[in-house]
């Protein structure tokens, strides 16, 4: 990943989060408004790994080979203070399922 910008909106209460991210530079950008709407920003120079995966979860998960897939990637958590975290990833037990006629694989969960 080299940028991602994620825009996010709660209908019910009016507030957003906006997240950029600069993966050359390490430069992550979260502006959100608070409970009262008050907009807030909070910047931070971040070491961010090879493997960030911001913007290309589901991408990656429906590529990734059901036997083996990565243990792990990191993503920048959209909190008001921006977080590196892993999300683990794994195989679920093989369960068969169907849509119409056609049977389907084992699904990867994160």
């Amino acid at each position: 990943m080299i940028e991602d910008f994620h825009v996010s909106v709660d209908d019910a209460t009016g507030t957003y989060g906006v997240l950029s991210i600069d993966a050359t530079t390490g430069q992550v950008d979260v502006t959100y408004s608070d409970d009262e709407g008050e907009q807030k920003t909070e910047s931070e120079k971040m070491e961010l790994p090879d493997d960030l995966a911001n913007g290309m979860v589901s991408t990656l998960l429906k590529n990734v080979t059901p036997e083996a897939p990565p243990r792990s990637v990191s993503y920048v958590a959209a909190t008001p203070k921006p977080r590196l975290v892993k999300l683990e990833i794994a195989t679920a037990p093989q369960e068969r399922f169907s849509t119409g006629r056609r049977g389907r694989s084992p699904r990867t969960t994160c």
